[in-house]
């Protein structure tokens, strides 16, 4: 088994997460027709939810911009989401009105 989480996660992993036992590549889901995305998906979730540290691992992957992996138990789409949702308003005033 190579140790592919050494490589992107430094900042975050060590023997203490759940992960770090576990192939990476289960944390880059393929998502294919007739793929088993969803089922790899649900497989990093599961290690994921029994990780002592997955609310540090989040933070990193929200911090970095991660795209492709599962972290913190969350899809890159499902983090995407969490952004929006946390970004603050932006109240647009027109420029005559600001004068």
């Amino acid at each position: 088994m190579r140790d592919v989480s050494k490589s992107f996660m430094e900042p975050v992993v060590g023997k203490q997460a759940a992960c770090a036992t576990v192939e990476p590549e289960l944390f880059f889901p393929l998502y294919t027709v007739g793929g088993t995305g969803e089922a790899h998906e649900a497989q990093a979730k599961a290690v994921c939810a029994r990780c002592p540290i997955k609310f540090e691992c989040l933070e990193f992957a929200l911090h970095t911009g991660d795209d492709w992996a599962i972290l913190g138990g969350m899809t890159p789409a499902e983090r995407r989401s969490l952004k929006r949702k946390n970004r603050p308003l932006v109240t647009f005033i027109p420029l005559e009105e600001a004068a």
